[in-house]
């Protein structure tokens, strides 16, 4: 694959990172922002299966990429509207974790930071409508008992981990802050 200086538009010389040979802009590998949804019910957890690649086929926390200038919390928030079709908002963070996006084809893996966020839904009772073009099924799963395949497994577990502890009281130190998980 041939990659293109953004600033110049000409023939990078390597995958970056890499400086252009041509106007000197250098070129990272940066990693891409993704805002992500726990939304957790008693002792279950809303996941959407996806209908795109990677990961087709396999069970994921709501959530997807930030659109330019928007922040990871908004853009968790607009993923679980529209990867499920139910409307929430963001009330605590979880962290963030690293992660790659699907199986490099170029020689250059896309990199991930993933914000995770507990999300409430605003009619709890509300019927899930995904989007058919981006999710096959959405479903609540026993926290003890989360269906396989899951995708991002660097993330997804580990997200769900984190909002749990902190939905049983026991992510809250004495002081009633939130504290660091071990997750």
């Amino acid at each position: 694959m041939i990659r293109y200086c953004w600033r110049c538009a000409a023939v990078l010389p390597a995958v970056p990172p890499t400086t252009c040979a041509v106007c000197g802009e250098v070129h990272y590998v940066n990693p891409k922002p993704c805002g992500n949804a726990v939304v957790i019910n008693g002792d279950r957890v809303l996941l959407a299966l996806r209908a795109l690649e990677p990961s087709a086929g396999a069970w994921t926390a709501p959530g997807g990429f930030c659109e330019p200038g928007e922040h990871p919390r908004a853009a968790c928030e607009r993923e679980l509207r529209e990867e499920t079709g139910l409307r929430g908002h963001a009330v605590a963070y979880l962290g963030a974790w690293m992660d790659v996006y699907g199986e490099a084809e170029d020689g250059l893996e896309i990199q991930t930071v993933v914000s995770g966020y507990l999300c409430r839904l605003d009619d709890p009772r509300a019927t899930p409508r995904p989007d058919p073009g981006e999710t096959r099924e959405v479903g609540w799963f026993r926290l003890d008992a989360l269906p396989t395949p899951i995708a991002f497994p660097a993330h997804v577990p580990a997200m769900i981990a984190a909002a749990a502890e902190l939905v049983a009281g026991r992510g809250v130190g004495e002081d009633g802050l939130p504290r660091m998980l071990d997750v």
